[in-house]
């Protein structure tokens, strides 16, 4: 039966005009206090609101007429009131049947589009359609409540279960429907939006991460934001933004991750580039960008192995970069941005039109060089020295369960020899580091990854070799052993090897020399330094130096020849090309000598190799 409490009738009056203060104070304490009541008015305001999403229907000029002449005339109707009440029955069930339905559309097979999205979102009558209520009683337009528009650039997650992804915005046979659902917990990235159509806001999205899945596994397209009662499908989330920023997350990021992350930042990113330089785009590796180059920057210059990360970069055609600055394949740190304005360029009316909707989140997803600048000027062969207190030698370039650290900690002015790296990985780069001053099992040394300096503050780690060198004209067997002698013995290859002033410049001294033979099982013509036939022990005053004769060197004395007191001016020399030969571990040297063969070149470096000798009295 219908419920007769006065409450009910205030209900009803309040769909359709203000009720006063203390009216509506004491409507809200019936309310409370009838249950019937209460749960009448709430089916008031959802009849209501079920009304207000039919679409506008303008009456006729001749309807208008004869509505305003019946008004005016008093008559009354005289269909029967029953069969009104039965008339506004049928409509509400209908209208409550249709929201049900609408409310499933973007999760199953029903194409059924319920309004027309080119209609008026407004619902309310036309001001001149109808006579104006009086001043004192204003009904505001009734308005459909879509909530805030979710920003463009933006990041979203979903909540809802099966969110479906079409290719177009709308529920209809032309909009494809996308495999598979997006599910909650998956991230999305709003390329585009809102359109409304078919009572849906709907969006363009590209997944960033999925909640099992990967982001290329789920689809790129259109979703709507919320079902027809306002329940959100999306929720706004913040990005996952990598810290620090380095080649190692970047590659790890989908490239719409890296736009809502970075959007035009500028950003310095150490990098190993290689590539093809190129002097445009038109046909070119760029593809469809209004920028040059064809660059790819590394984490390691090896270009092999699981720690060997990449991502595409480009070059400014306005900035002053050239080929000889970035593409050297040595650390360089450059500097740019994702995201770039002109990368609106690759859209349709650019003057680089991007063929698909991909190819617009790569043209965005691009890095972009505008500057660059050299990295640390430490390559293989670089003698330095740690600059910091509690340095840490490391397995692996990485910090991970997998790196071992090793021990001791290095302490401030310890000479290193870089064999290795770059490689840059854990926001560090390091190298590879043979440690003469550590000894290790079987004749070997310490050696490991450093990094060369901190990641928060940029405070290097390690050095140019800081080491006073005697002017190599005043060389002499005594400040040569100062030099070799353990636990220093990189001190001659740190004056006087590649890249120093002297950098294969003979250096003399005048000695005593006694040769000293190798056992026959030993000798390796291919490792003349390491294994070679003979070593000459040069000796001055109290001093004494290990050297080794170069094969084309015609000696004065044989293999067995007696020691004598002859004074020999010598010529020779550090870093010999022969020390690259020098894998004193291969397998059948094993049971003698078994170290790594870094270990091997570096002390083959370090030998001072004599070319010339001629007895001076």
């Amino acid at each position: 039966m219908i419920h007769e409490h006065e409450a009910t009738q205030y209900a009803s009056a309040a769909m359709d005009f203000p009720l006063a203060d203390h009216e509506e104070r004491w409507l809200q304490a019936e309310l409370a206090d009838c249950p019937v009541c209460a749960e009448r008015a709430s089916a008031y305001h959802e009849q209501l609101r079920l009304l207000r999403r039919l679409p506008v229907m303008s009456a006729s000029d001749a309807t208008r007429v004869r509505i305003t002449q019946a008004a005016l005339s008093g008559r009354a109707d005289t269909r029967s009131p029953m069969l009104l009440v039965l008339a506004a029955a049928l409509l509400v069930g209908l209208l409550l049947a249709l929201t049900v339905a609408a409310g499933a559309f973007l999760r199953d097979d029903n194409q059924l589009t319920l309004l027309d999205p080119t209609l008026s979102p407004s619902i309310g009558p036309s001001v001149d359609s109808i006579a104006s209520p009086p001043a004192s009683t204003p009904i505001p337009p009734p308005v459909i409540s879509r909530g805030e528009p979710i920003p463009v650039d933006s990041v979203v997650e979903v909540v809802a279960s099966d969110l479906r992804v079409r290719s177009l915005p709308a529920v209809s046979a032309e909009s494809n429907k996308l495999e598979p659902f997006l599910q909650p917990g998956d991230r999305l990235f709003v390329m585009s939006g809102p359109v409304v159509a078919d009572d849906y806001d709907w969006y363009q999205v590209v997944p960033i991460a999925g909640t099992s899945r990967l982001a290329e596994e789920l689809p790129s397209g259109w979703i709507a934001s919320a079902d027809h009662d306002g329940t959100p499908w999306v929720a706004a989330a913040e990005p996952e933004c990598p810290d620090p920023v380095d080649i190692e997350a970047l590659q790890m990021q989908p490239l719409a991750a890296r736009i809502a992350c970075f959007a035009d930042e500028p950003l310095w990113i150490s990098a190993i580039v290689q590539g093809v330089f190129t002097d445009g785009c038109a046909g070119g590796p760029c593809g469809p960008r209004p920028w040059t180059g064809a660059w790819i920057a590394r984490s390691d210059s090896k270009r092999l192995g699981a720690l060997n990360y990449t991502f595409e970069v480009a070059v400014d055609p306005a900035s002053a970069v050239v080929a000889a600055d970035i593409g050297t394949e040595g650390l360089t740190v450059l500097h740019g941005s994702f995201d770039r304005p002109d990368a609106l360029g690759c859209g349709t009316d650019g003057p680089h039109p991007a063929p698909t909707f991909a190819d617009l989140v790569a043209c965005r997803g691009l890095f972009v060089v505008d500057d660059v600048r050299a990295g640390p000027p430490f390559g293989r062969g670089s003698i330095v020295t740690s600059v910091t207190d509690g340095l840490r030698v490391r397995s692996e370039p990485y910090v991970g369960d997998g790196s071992t650290m090793y021990t001791p900690l290095l302490g401030g002015g310890t000479t290193l020899a870089i064999v290795d790296g770059p490689v840059l990985a854990s926001g560090y780069t390091w190298f590879q580091v043979v440690v003469p001053s550590v000894p290790r099992a079987n004749n070997g040394l310490l050696i490991g990854w450093v990094a060369a300096a901190d990641n928060d503050t940029g405070q290097p780690w390690i050095g140019p070799a800081d080491r006073a060198c005697p002017n190599p004209d005043e060389l002499t067997v005594a400040l040569l052993s100062e030099l070799t002698k353990p636990p220093e013995i990189a001190g001659g290859l740190a004056c006087y090897g590649a890249g120093t002033d002297v950098d294969g410049t003979a250096l003399t001294i005048r000695g005593r020399m006694t040769p000293v033979c190798a056992e026959a099982d030993q000798v390796d013509d291919r490792d003349w330094i390491g294994l070679g036939a003979m070593k000459l022990i040069i000796e001055a005053d109290g001093a004494t130096v290990e050297a080794v004769p170069h094969p084309r060197l015609a000696l004065p004395f044989g293999c067995n020849s007696p020691p004598d007191e002859t004074m020999y001016e010598v010529d020779g020399h550090f870093d010999d090309p022969g020390a690259s030969l020098c894998v004193s571990d291969r397998p059948e040297r094993a049971g003698s000598r078994s170290f790594d063969y870094r270990i091997s070149e570096f002390r083959c470096r370090s030998t001072f190799v004599v070319s010339a000798v001629n007895a001076s009295g």
